[in-house]
């Protein structure tokens, strides 16, 4: 059986259609992404008009996919940085009218149940931690106790606004991404994981830059991010302009952000003091549908009335 979801964030719009196959496993056939940065259309926590046509747009092209696969009802959903805009009902509404689909606006505790669900079918949890560097919160789940956290203001389009001033980012500029990493982050960072997995879009973005500097194949799921040969590449690319063609080449739609990623993962592996992490190409859309392909709850309500996870454990979303 296939299932769709189409999410919206903050740094454009996601498809995932996948196929269950009855036993709880959630197998991608098609994953599309189109960038567009929402937070530009975001002033004075209010969302402009503006923004209304390019979601509806990527929205309805996703539909348009969805039909031609065979799935007729895609699940359609905004991350967690709608509950700040205060006209969302009323964006919302407008995108409704003109897709056709009925939009959930996930809270931050539901964007961490997912990233745990995503983390839920991999084997040999205990011990591993699994960080999504979203672009309007950084989301990491240890995946072998089903306990989750979400920091807003730690994404990678967030702390690039506040933080960094041009495409490349200079001393002054990385230290302070990572102070904000070291004050906010070490609580969950510094609970003795012995692995770590860096998930979804961001993730895959630096694993194909670090791959091709290295000469380590193409596919970002075969890579394996080391600490001092990420911080060596990092360093490159901020003291070497011309290095930015990778950037260029592998990300165009992320030139914006990908260093300060880049600057969150080397922050989190240093705190974790760990030397390494693999790279999945899984994140929030693989976990929604995981959870709906395997009745757990993905949704508040839902949660309070059954919280535990595939292998029994109680789910725990911490503020």
């Amino acid at each position: 059986m296939k299932h769709a979801v189409i999410e919206i964030t903050v740094s454009g719009a996601e498809l995932l259609i996948a196929e269950t196959d009855g036993k709880g496993a959630v197998k991608p056939v098609l994953k599309n992404r189109a960038a567009f940065p929402l937070h530009w259309h975001i002033k004075n926590k209010r969302m402009q008009k503006g923004a209304v046509g390019e979601i509806a747009a990527a929205a309805n092209e996703y539909k348009s996919a969805c039909l031609a696969a065979g799935v007729e009802k895609p699940e359609a959903v905004f991350l967690s940085f709608m509950e700040c805009v205060e006209n969302a009902a009323e964006i919302v509404a407008e995108i409704e009218r003109a897709t056709d689909l009925k939009f959930k606006v996930l809270s931050k505790e539901e964007t961490v149940r997912c990233l745990l669900y995503a983390a839920c079918g991999q084997a040999g949890a205990d011990g591993l931690i699994v960080i999504d560097s979203g672009g309007g919160a950084l989301r990491m789940a240890d995946a072998g106790g089903g306990s989750g956290v979400s920091l807003p203001g730690l994404g990678s389009v967030k702390l690039s606004a506040e933080c960094i001033r041009n495409i490349l980012p200079k001393r002054d500029e990385v230290r302070a991404v990572k102070k904000q990493i070291k004050k906010k982050a070490s609580d969950f960072l510094g609970r003795g994981f012995s692995r770590a997995v860096f998930a979804g879009n961001a993730a895959v973005s630096v694993a194909k830059i670090y791959a091709d500097f290295y000469g380590e194949g193409k596919d970002p799921e075969g890579v394996t991010l080391k600490y001092k040969k990420l911080q060596k590449l990092f360093a490159t690319l901020v003291e070497t302009p011309r290095q930015a063609t990778l950037i260029t080449r592998h990300a165009p739609e992320r030139i914006n952000t990908v260093l300060t990623s880049m600057a969150i993962f080397l922050e989190c592996l240093k705190r974790l003091k760990i030397e390494e992490a693999a790279v999945k190409n899984y994140g929030l859309p693989e976990g929604y549908l995981y959870g709906l392909a395997n009745g757990l709850p993905v949704f508040r309500a839902a949660a309070q009335a059954k919280k535990k996870g595939k292998n029994g454990k109680e789910l725990k979303i911490e503020n």
